[in-house]
């Protein structure tokens, strides 16, 4: 299998890691308002540190799609608006996490509230399938790399 490191540069995986720093309003409020639901399970953590860190992994893991720990780096306006919508200071992040039993604990719940599973081989052979058929029509990588998030 191609790893997406050879087929795009530096700068171009780096975007699909990263929340843009000029990240429009319309994006913001797209990508990271919560359900109800979500403000309820959310809402479960006991410390203000632990609301907003809990709700960052759930933002990470829902755009752009990684991890807290790869995606650590939020824009100060994401973070204003996640805080804003659980009603907790931006600035509690800075506890977060102290131990890292804690975000382990966070990331493992929230796979677990939204049904997420690590990727296995099987669905590296789905999508090489379905990514190979796209190359087909199109040889952008940048676009055949969304593509293939789209559908993971």
């Amino acid at each position: 299998m191609i790893s997406v490191q050879y087929i795009l540069t530096k700068k171009q995986r780096e975007k699909f890691l990263k929340i843009p720093i000029d990240i429009s309003d319309w994006d913001i409020a797209k990508y990271y308002t919560f359900t109800k639901k979500e403000l309820e399970i959310i809402g479960n953590r006991r410390r203000q540190y632990n609301k907003i860190g809990f709700a960052l992994q759930l933002s990470a893991l829902k755009h752009p799609g990684w991890s807290y720990s790869k995606a650590r780096q939020f824009p100060l306006s994401v973070s204003k608006y996640i805080a804003q919508q659980i009603k907790v200071n931006p600035s509690e992040i800075c506890n977060y996490p102290k131990k890292i039993e804690t975000l382990s604990e966070h990331f493992i719940q929230v796979k677990n509230f939204f049904e997420y599973r690590n990727f296995e081989k099987r669905d590296e052979d789905w999508l090489f399938d379905l990514i190979l058929e796209l190359a087909l029509e199109n040889d952008n990588p940048l676009f055949l790399v969304k593509c293939a998030i789209v559908q993971i």
